[in-house]
């Protein structure tokens, strides 16, 4: 703003004023400067966690359709061993049970049929421990979607906390 006019006795007062306004408006701009800088910061940092939440979200689903796809899959294997046992305890018995009758001793008949418990017992074990562990496979595939979207989520958290 110009000066005003020294022969002027208000001279010093337009001065005075004129000089405050320059101020307040150097301060307004420098306000406005620090706002807008505040403003930007807080839409990255907006965007880059929308940014991180959608990746998340994404590898979350990819996980959760990967998990039940071996969950579809693990649970076929155990179909898969069920009719296994269904078949193989069709016919063990009747061959066992043949080998009662032909026992020629009440010895043999005893050891015959303990053999037969121990053969049943033994299929009864192996089958329960594969689909044991079948079903923790599963388990273990089933959680990798929160997982993934714990460990982003900590990721994000981590990022967030650095800046």
């Amino acid at each position: 703003m110009p000066k005003a006019n020294p022969t002027d006795p208000m001279a010093a007062v337009q001065n005075a004023m004129a000089d405050a306004v320059a101020a307040t408006r150097a301060q307004q701009d420098a306000y406005l400067k620090a706002t807008q800088a505040e403003l930007d910061n807080l839409r990255k940092s907006a965007m880059e966690s929308l940014e991180a939440a959608t990746d998340a979200q994404h590898k979350s689903l990819d996980a959760t359709v990967t998990a039940a796809k071996s969950v579809v899959d693990g649970l076929d294997q155990v179909a898969a061993l069920g009719q296994g046992l269904v078949k193989n305890a069709a016919g063990a018995p009747a061959a066992q049970f043949k080998k009662v009758l032909a026992a020629r001793t009440p010895a043999d008949a005893v050891t015959a049929q303990v053999e037969l418990v121990q053969a049943s017992q033994k299929q009864a074990a192996d089958y329960a421990n594969k689909v044991g562990q079948l079903l923790q496979d599963v388990a273990k595939d089933v959680m990798k979607p929160v997982q993934v979207l714990v460990a982003a989520n900590l990721d994000h958290l981590g990022k967030a906390v650095a800046r």
